[in-house]
């Protein structure tokens, strides 16, 4: 673990995990990577960045639309590895028919917009939903990981 190394001080990932069960998911997260829900063309964000422009945006400091090119921006507040303990947020969601869960890394949600996402479910192809916000990333000028799972009920 990072808190147990020296040269790896500081070192840590985020982590968003997801059981589902009777159409209802239990989500556990830490860090930046998000859940989203998307259905009829409409993308809610279910968990909330635990980051340092988050918390500016809690404190009315700064807009969403200011936090999306903060030079502070990748600054995270909770990481698995860092600490022997971490805070974990749980979120519950009961899932509609053809509603679509996404879990993903900031590598998805820095390069890809929400009405990217609606536009590459369009077609009602969800089999290749996450393979296709992956290439978008890439496209937009993904420089990080991506990591992308997507899940329809």
């Amino acid at each position: 673990m990072a808190y147990s190394r020296n040269d790896l001080n500081g070192m840590g990932t985020t982590v968003v995990a997801v059981i589902v069960r009777d159409a209802v998911a239990y989500i556990a997260h830490a860090g930046d990577s998000r859940a989203y829900t998307v259905k009829d063309y409409d993308v809610q964000q279910v968990t909330v960045d635990h980051s340092l422009v988050q918390n500016l945006v809690d404190r009315g400091e700064i807009t969403k639309e200011q936090a999306e090119h903060h030079p502070n921006k990748n600054v995270i507040t909770r990481a698995v590895g860092v600490d022997k303990r971490i805070d974990i947020d749980y979120s519950e969601v009961e899932l509609d028919n053809n509603e679509t869960l996404i879990l993903c890394t900031d590598g998805l949600s820095n390069y890809v917009t929400n009405d990217e996402m609606v536009e590459d479910i369009k077609d009602g192809q969800y089999y290749a939903f996450a393979d296709r916000l992956v290439k978008r990333a890439n496209k937009n000028g993904g420089g990080d990981n991506i990591t992308v799972v997507a899940i329809t009920n």
